[in-house]
């Protein structure tokens, strides 16, 4: 689709891509072009939560939003998470997130942690293939952090 609200007709392939152009440290441009289909999309929510909420309200969070998905992101999927900076920042950092190669190591121990318990929560909840059932819910769970304000924790 393409327009506004009130204006939009289909697109040609009806995969328009996101640019996600933006300069490096060296100015150069470094442009990242992802084609977006809407069921993936269309699944993402955003929490401001408090730091009192800390790595377990983090968790409940992430789990609960693959589990009110369901089948609408065509699983299996790889989930991206964004904790920290901003509310735009997190939304980045989890779309960046998801191009992490599956399977790597995060490099980060707590967060390396932190993925795996997530991956087996999530392929826990039984949605399966399709949403058809089984344990292939989540193919991977990579998660990207930076720092934010103390009395805010965003995360996408």
């Amino acid at each position: 689709m393409s327009g506004t609200l009130w204006t939009r007709r289909e697109h040609e392939n009806q995969h328009p891509g996101c640019d996600s152009s933006r300069r490096n440290r060296r100015g150069q441009a470094d442009d990242t072009d992802d084609g977006k289909g809407a069921g993936c999309e269309n699944m993402s929510r955003l929490a401001m939560m408090t730091p009192a909420q800390g790595e377990e309200g983090i968790k409940n969070f992430v789990v609960e939003t693959v589990e009110k998905a369901w089948a609408n992101p065509c699983p299996p999927i790889v989930v991206g998470v964004g904790i920290g900076g901003s509310f735009e920042k997190a939304a980045l950092l989890s779309k960046k997130a998801l191009f992490s190669p599956v399977g790597a190591a995060n490099p980060d121990p707590i967060l390396d942690r932190l993925e795996k318990e997530l991956l087996v929560r999530i392929n826990n909840l039984g949605i399966g293939p399709q949403g058809l059932g089984g344990r292939a819910t989540a193919l991977a769970v990579n998660i990207l952090a930076y720092p934010c304000h103390i009395a805010s924790l965003p995360v996408a």
